[in-house]
C-alpha cells in the first residue's frame, strides 16, 4: 500500500481513536484492543518510514 504523509497521518489519527474508543470498551489488554494497537503500531512504522526515506532522498538531494 502506498501513503503520503497527510493520508497516513489521518489513519493514524483514526486508528488511534478508535484504540482508545476499544480500550474503554472491552479493557485494555483485551484481544480487540491489542489487536488495533498493533495496527496502529504498524502505520507508525510505516509514517517513520516514509519520514525517514524522504530525508535521506532530501539529504541526497543536497549534495550533489
Amino acid at each position: 500500500m502506498k501513503y503520503n504523509s497527510s493520508v497516513l497521518l489521518e489513519k493514524i489519527e483514526e486508528k488511534r481513536v478508535y484504540m482508545i474508543e476499544t480500550a474503554l470498551k472491552y479493557g485494555f489488554t483485551a484481544v480487540e484492543t491489542v489487536r488495533v494497537s498493533q495496527e496502529l503500531d504498524a502505520l507508525i512504522d510505516v509514517y517513520q518510514m516514509l519520514l525517514h526515506t524522504k530525508e535521506k532522498k532530501e539529504k541526497y538531494c543536497l549534495h550533489q
